[in-house]
C-alpha cells in the first residue's frame, strides 16, 4: 500500500487456491489487482503539461493530422473540461514544451535566478569554393539526413579527389547578431536536477541567432483558460528530444521557489486537500544528454547519460509528493518505454498510444482521473 496525497493505491500480487481446476493438477493460480482511492475533496489542484515538442513530433503517422496537431487537440480539450472559474474545485494548469532546451520568455531577463549573456556582434570572413567550381567539376547528389529521427534527404557535390586552389575561392565577410530569445539550458552537475539553489547557481540563458531556437516559451501557472488556449496554438516542433530537461521545469512549475513560484509548497498544498501533478508527453527516445557544463550535446547513440537523469529527476518528482501520469507515444525502443513507465506514479498512470486517435483518448482518460474527487478503480 502507497499514499501519495490524498490517493491510496493498494496492490495485491499472490496467489489463490482452485477448485474444478485442482482436479486438473493444478492447485493454485496467481491473482494481481490494484485498487486506488481518493479521500476527503480535493479543495484545488495544480498540474504541469510537461509536452515534448521535438522535431519528430512533425511526423504525420495516418491521415492527415501531424502528432503535434493531434496534441494540441488533446491538450486544448483537457483545458476546456478542467478549466472552470466557477467550480468547487480551483484547478490550475501551466503549459512547459520542451525540445533540447526550455524557453522561459524574454520576459524574464534580469530575474536573480537567470544568467543571460550580453547580446554579441561577430564579423567573419569565410572563404569557400566558388558555386561555379562545384557546377563544373562534381556531381551532385543526394544524402540521407535529418534530426530526432525524422528523415529527410539533403543534397551535396561528390567531388571525388578533386580539390579546389586559391583561385576557385570566393571569401564574404558577414555580421551575425547574437541574441537571448528566452532559451535556459541546464546548469552544470551539481544543480542540473535540482530545483532551487539558485543563488548557488544561476540558470544560464543561450545566445542564439534564430529565435526559433528551442521550444516555444513556458505557460506559468494560471486559471485563465485563454492565457492555456494561447500557449497550445503556439506549440511549435524545434530541434531534438532530452527528457530531463521538460521535467524539472515541470517541477519548478510546481514549488514555493522562483522561478515560477507556486503559492505553497508542495507539502503544504497536500496537507489543506490540494493535488499537484505533472503531465508527462513524448513521442521517443532522449537523443541529446548534457556535458558537465550543462551544455546540451548531440551524442544519440550514447543515451544513457539522459537516461540516467530521467529515471533521477522522476524520482525526485515523486519523492517530493507529486503524481506523475506518462503519455508514451509511439515509442519504439523498450529502454525508452521502460523508462517512461517507471516514472509513472503507478501503473494506471502510464498510457502508450500508438495512434493520434489513441493520444486523444488518453488525454480524456487523465482529464477524467484528473477531475474525479473520489475514484475506486481496479
Amino acid at each position: 500500500m502507497t499514499r501519495s496525497g490524498m490517493r491510496i493505491n493498494l496492490e495485491v500480487d499472490g496467489t489463490m487456491p482452485t477448485s474444478f481446476m485442482h482436479l486438473g493438477g493444478v492447485p493454485t493460480m496467481s491473482l494481481f489487482t490494484e485498487s486506488e482511492a481518493v479521500y476527503g475533496v480535493p479543495s484545488k489542484a495544480e498540474i504541469a503539461l510537461v509536452l515534448d515538442t521535438s522535431l519528430s513530433m512533425t511526423t504525420i503517422d495516418s491521415g492527415s493530422e501531424s502528432r503535434l496537431d493531434a496534441l494540441r487537440s488533446a491538450v486544448g480539450e483537457m483545458v476546456l473540461e478542467l478549466i472552470d472559474p466557477d467550480a468547487a474545485v480551483e484547478i490550475k494548469m501551466a503549459i512547459v514544451p520542451f525540445s533540447n532546451h526550455v524557453n522561459v520568455g524574454v520576459d524574464q531577463d534580469g530575474a536573480s535566478w537567470l544568467a543571460v549573456p550580453a547580446d554579441l556582434t561577430q564579423t567573419e570572413t569565410n572563404c569557400h569554393n566558388k558555386h561555379s567550381w562545384y557546377v563544373d567539376n562534381c556531381e551532385s547528389v543526394t544524402k540521407s539526413c535529418g534530426s530526432d529521427n525524422v528523415e529527410s534527404t539533403c543534397a551535396t557535390w561528390d567531388c571525388g579527389e578533386l580539390e579546389a586552389t586559391a583561385d576557385d575561392w570566393e571569401c564574404t565577410v558577414s555580421t551575425r547578431e547574437w541574441e537571448w530569445h528566452g532559451c535556459v539550458q541546464p546548469r552544470t552537475d551539481a544543480f542540473h536536477l535540482q530545483a532551487g539553489y539558485y543563488s548557488a547557481e544561476q540558470i544560464p540563458g543561450i545566445l542564439s541567432l534564430d529565435p526559433r531556437r528551442c521550444a516555444t516559451p513556458i505557460q506559468p501557472m494560471t486559471h485563465v483558460a485563454d492565457d492555456l488556449d494561447n500557449a497550445i496554438d503556439g506549440l511549435a516542433a524545434r530541434s531534438e528530444t532530452y527528457i530531463p530537461t521538460g521535467l524539472i521545469w515541470g517541477l519548478r512549475m510546481l514549488t514555493e521557489t522562483a522561478p515560477f513560484p507556486a503559492e505553497n509548497s508542495i507539502s503544504e498544498y497536500m496537507s489543506q486537500g490540494g493535488i499537484k501533478s505533472i503531465v508527462l508527453m513524448s513521442d521517443g527516445e532522449n537523443t541529446l544528454f548534457p556535458d558537465a557544463t550543462g551544455e546540451v550535446l548531440d551524442d544519440g547513440d550514447n543515451p544513457a547519460i539522459a537516461n540516467a537523469n530521467t529515471n533521477a529527476i522522476c524520482e525526485t518528482i515523486k519523492q517530493a509528493g507529486v503524481e506523475i501520469y506518462v503519455v508514451a507515444y509511439n515509442i519504439d525502443d523498450a529502454a525508452t518505454s521502460a523508462i517512461l513507465e517507471d516514472c509513472a506514479s503507478s501503473e494506471s498512470r502510464f498510457y502508450p498510444a500508438t495512434s493520434t486517435d489513441e493520444l486523444k483518448q488518453v488525454f480524456v482518460a487523465i482529464t477524467q482521473q484528473l477531475g474525479r474527487d473520489v475514484s475506486i478503480s481496479g
